[in-house]
């Protein structure tokens, strides 16, 4: 759940509770929200980058591109202070400038790299 959904709610709501009921009711959903972020961010980065390029193994890619994808992952791991449960494409877009504008990479290069962060592409 993100603040846009809670948002939402709280509009709906707004018509049916007096503002008493909507303190209580905004912060029961800030609450869940914390709870729903914590729960995702139980393991470390490391695990979860182990699992995935195991995911990625299992589906039969090869090893370079098994490698390709460690590699992308682990060089964007490093550039943000965020946990990757939490990053968004925004932070994907951010990196992904960073990063033509710090190695100076092709338009080809910076397009494998933005497939293999992409969320729809894993």
């Amino acid at each position: 759940m993100n603040q846009d959904m809670i948002h939402f709610i709280m509009q709906r709501m707004g018509g049916c509770l007096d503002n008493r009921q909507l303190v209580i009711l905004q912060g029961t959903l800030n609450d869940a929200m914390k709870q729903s972020e914590s729960r995702e961010i139980t393991e470390s980065p490391e695990v979860l980058l182990q699992a995935f390029l195991a995911s990625k193994q299992l589906e039969g890619r090869s090893e370079r591109t098994i490698r390709l994808y460690d590699q992308a992952i682990r060089r964007m791991m490093e550039y943000s202070d965020k946990h990757v449960c939490v990053m968004n494409t925004e932070d994907i877009r951010d990196y992904l400038a960073w990063y033509r504008n710090e190695h100076g990479v092709s338009r080809s290069t910076l397009d494998c790299n933005r497939r293999m962060l992409s969320p729809k592409s894993t």
